[in-house]
């Protein structure tokens, strides 16, 4: 796992994030004719907020308004996750689960640490509906890794109905 990973896994703190956390004007609006207008006003607030930075993170790794740059995508959400948004922390282990970080392979075990902090992070915040649908989008990413890798033996001991 990389020391840049390591020192946000040590640092996480999503909970910053819930009062401050806005939209800026362009969300929600990707029609054809302003995406790229809303990277560049994403790309232009990144470094200031990170949310905008999220968004901007997004944009790269979708190829919405800009071209696909996984390199890019990783450094931006990088930066929104040691914001505090918590979001970029679950698409930055997505991008180690599928091997889009650093040109290597898949990293299964940074992506489950990210996967993790997010769970363990946002646990008894039932009230709060931010930090409860990033508790779910936590578990499902865990329990789809745990179900692909051990698909065979649930099969086989005919538990599959009731895991899916």
């Amino acid at each position: 796992m990389d020391k840049i990973i390591a020192d946000l896994l040590r640092e996480l703190d999503i909970n910053k994030r819930i009062e401050i956390r806005y939209r800026l004007p362009m969300d929600g609006v990707w029609t054809e004719l302003n995406q790229d207008r809303a990277f560049q006003r994403y790309k232009r607030n990144a470094t200031l907020d990170g949310w905008a930075s999220y968004k901007t993170g997004i944009c790269y790794l979708e190829g919405k308004g800009t071209e696909r740059n996984y390199s890019s995508a990783h450094r931006y959400l990088l930066w929104a996750a040691n914001n505090g948004v918590g979001e970029a922390v679950l698409r930055l282990g997505d991008m180690y689960m599928k091997g889009y970080c650093h040109a290597t392979e898949q990293d299964e075990e940074t992506a489950l640490s990210l996967y993790n902090a997010v769970f363990e992070k946002t646990e008894g915040y039932e009230e709060n509906e931010y930090m409860k649908r990033l508790h779910t989008d936590a578990e499902v990413r865990l329990n789809r890794f745990y179900y692909q890798k051990y698909k065979s033996v649930i099969e086989r001991v005919g538990m599959a109905e009731t895991i899916k």
